[in-house]
C-alpha cells in the first residue's frame, strides 16, 4: 500500500499531512523555500511508494508542481470542485489543517490520476 502526503497548498506554504496505512502519522507546514522543500523531500524518501496530492491553486500550487517534477515524485494535481463534491461530507470546518486531512480522505476513497516525471 503506497504512502498517501496530502497538501493544502495557500500562497507560500503548503500544509502537509502523511498518511500510512490509512492512518496519519505526521502533520507540518511546508514553507516553498529551499528548506520547506528539503524538509519535504525527506519525507518523501521516508515513504512507502508515496504520492503527493494537492489542489490545482494556480500561481501558488506551481512550486510544488515544480518540485514533483524536478525529484520525479509521483503526484496528482487535483480539481477543487471534484475534491469539494467527492469529501462534502467530510467537511465541517474550513482550515488549511482540516483541508489537507480533506484531500488525504478523498485520496483514500477515489482513483485520481497520477503524474510521473
Amino acid at each position: 500500500m503506497s504512502d498517501i502526503i496530502a497538501l493544502d497548498v495557500s500562497k507560500g506554504h503548503s500544509y502537509c499531512v502523511i498518511y500510512h496505512h490509512n492512518e496519519c502519522t505526521a502533520e507540518f507546514d511546508c514553507l516553498h523555500n529551499k528548506m520547506g522543500f528539503k524538509k519535504l523531500k525527506q519525507v518523501i524518501d521516508e515513504a512507502t511508494l508515496p504520492t503527493v496530492y494537492f489542489e490545482a491553486t494556480g500561481v501558488y500550487s506551481r512550486p510544488l508542481m515544480k518540485f514533483c517534477q524536478d525529484y520525479h515524485v509521483s503526484y496528482s494535481l487535483l480539481n477543487p470542485l471534484e475534491v469539494s463534491n467527492n469529501t462534502q461530507q467530510l467537511r465541517r470546518m474550513k482550515s488549511d489543517t482540516s483541508d489537507a486531512h480533506k484531500i488525504a480522505h478523498s485520496a483514500m476513497i477515489n482513483d485520481y490520476r497520477q503524474t510521473t516525471s
